[in-house]
């Protein structure tokens, strides 16, 4: 048997040595060529790697942002997710009997002309995202069937009929409190949401303690605490004492509410006062905008101040009330734009 010389024996080993390594590398390079690529895909589509299951059926891939409703021209486009929502809604819930019939119920009110652009497609993607678990239904009241509502033994305040007279938000924050007290059940601002926020659970806590009058959604400090002082002498506190409260307060966008409690009855009956106060002066200076009033706009003598009938009259009255108040209302997304350049202020 022949020897191999020492100069074949390490050219062999220098060979099979380098083999492996070059193998390495291009492994090496091709796991990085393939985290880029995913990394691309990932921008690309970012709700297929999303852990949150809703977040595929309530987000556009990447252009989902606030210039999908209103763009640097102001010019407004509708987020076309809510047609594919609504048809989800409809398929899921065909036969389930979710309708105005139902005993759980999330009242939106609206006292303008019918909803376009931001303001629609805000409305149409809350309403589909609220019912896609088919058990909770999103009731819009507006002036054509609100007295379809009303409730004999305790009827509509005459100032919320006026026409003109109070402004789209005041007729809410009215509405807010009538409702909630004599129909109980959720109110939501008509604002854009992230994901369904399951508000049939809500319901169920609710139903199986006597002891919650409302659930909300905190506030973010206590600079976002409403006190008439007024208000707070009728419930013999002070807003110095609303205000060291805010921990335990609750927004006033969207809530779920007991009807007819002490607390319903103590809230309606605030804002009926002030209303009856300013009756008279209302029929003479009806708000000068029909929508959003006032906010550093000429108020024409109009006498209700921004958030008189809402979160100045609301959060005196669950201070009172803190140990019947619960957090656990999700918020909503508070980035995006929710309103049409058609309305005012």
């Amino acid at each position: 048997m022949a020897v191999k010389s020492p100069s074949s024996l390490r050219h062999r080993y220098h060979h099979s040595r380098g083999a492996p390594l070059y193998l390495m590398l291009v492994v090496l390079l091709f796991v990085v060529s393939l985290y880029f690529h995913l990394q691309k895909l990932k921008n690309t589509l970012p709700n297929l790697f999303s852990t949150d299951p809703s977040s595929r059926l309530t987000s556009k891939p990447s252009k989902a942002s606030t210039t999908d409703v209103v763009n640097a021209q102001g010019t407004e486009r509708v987020d076309e997710v809510v047609s594919n929502l609504t048809s989800v809604k409809i398929t899921n819930c065909s036969g389930r009997g979710l309708d105005e019939r139902s005993n759980k119920k999330c009242y939106v009110f609206w006292s303008g002309p019918p909803m376009d652009g931001a303001r629609k497609g805000a409305f149409e993607k809350m309403k589909a995202l609220i019912e896609y678990d088919c058990d909770v239904f999103v009731q819009l009241v507006t002036r054509d069937n609100l007295l379809s509502f009303e409730n004999p033994e305790r009827p509509l305040h005459p100032a919320v009929l006026l026409q003109p007279g109070l402004s789209g938000v005041h007729f809410s924050d009215y509405l807010r409190s009538y409702f909630m007290h004599n129909h109980g059940g959720c109110y939501h601002d008509i604002k854009v949401l992230t994901g369904p926020p399951k508000l049939g659970e809500l319901f169920e806590r609710m139903a199986k303690n006597e002891s919650i009058y409302m659930i909300g959604a905190p506030e973010g400090g206590p600079e976002d605490i409403g006190c008439d002082h007024d208000y707070a002498r009728l419930l013999n506190v002070t807003c110095e004492y609303v205000v060291g409260k805010w921990k335990s307060l609750l927004s006033n966008g969207m809530y779920m509410v007991r009807k007819q409690t002490d607390f319903t009855d103590r809230w309606l009956s605030l804002v009926e006062h002030r209303l009856t106060e300013k009756y008279e002066m209302l029929k003479e200076h009806p708000s000068p905008l029909a929508g959003r009033c006032c906010q550093g706009q000429d108020t024409k003598g109009y006498p209700i101040s921004w958030t008189e009938l809402g979160g100045s009259a609301l959060h005196p009255v669950q201070a009172v009330y803190s140990n019947h108040i619960q957090i656990g209302f999700p918020w909503f997304d508070r980035g995006m734009n929710y309103r049409s350049i058609t309305e005012d202020g």
